[in-house]
């Protein structure tokens, strides 16, 4: 929902890396890896740690904040939050301010039916998707290919990359004027051209 990116120690503590090779070393990397038996040992043999993850701290705030299906209600909170995480949230909701409500509530959704973390620092995701991965794949290209019908992708584009005005007249411009059923239809409606498929093997 945020578009925030994740720097390397955060994404060892969430799940999305196993190992963290410095670019200096990715020349030995390889040269060790193709005369290697056990791969995971020779990445294990390289991994350096990269130091604290500010996602640990901000856990606790995440997982209050960021609960439940009603995208406007989470930010609603991040607004009103006060306390040790007041600014981290104050700030994270000026931010989404910015952003497509419609981009938000599709990103929530998928990530509440598809399962995206299997892992959250070694434990299970618990509530939430189980989909394979070429189901996630298949909604994946689902959403794409309606967003490209729609409005807010190229008023994106236009407001960053052709006027660079940074002010996207986003539409609907409020969570609240979403039309019913707009966010599952991108998660169920079939492409023209046939749902993305897999090869056999």
């Amino acid at each position: 929902m945020t578009g925030a990116r994740l720097k390397v120690a955060d994404c060892l503590h969430v799940g999305f890396l196993t190992h963290h090779v410095p670019s200096a070393r990715m020349a030995d990397l390889l040269a060790a890896l193709c005369d290697a038996d056990d791969p995971a040992a020779v990445a294990a043999a390289f991994h350096a740690e990269p130091g604290e993850a500010p996602l640990a701290a901000l856990r606790p705030a995440i997982d209050r904040l960021f609960a439940g299906d009603d995208a406007a209600a989470i930010v609603a909170r991040l607004e009103a939050e006060s306390g040790d995480f007041a600014d981290w949230a104050q700030s994270t909701a000026a931010g989404m301010r910015g952003k497509s409500p419609t981009s938000m509530a599709i990103a929530l959704h998928q990530v509440r039916i598809g399962g995206f973390l299997p892992l959250y620092n070694g434990e299970e995701a618990g509530a939430g998707g189980s989909l394979s991965f070429e189901e996630c794949m298949r909604i994946e290209f689902r959403i794409v290919s309606r967003i490209l019908e729609e409005h807010d992708f190229y008023e994106g584009v236009r407001s960053v990359l052709i006027d660079r005005d940074n002010a996207p007249d986003w539409q609907p411009a409020t969570f609240e004027a979403i039309a019913p059923g707009a966010i599952e239809a991108h998660f169920t409606t079939v492409p023209a051209r046939g749902d993305l498929v897999f090869a056999a093997g």
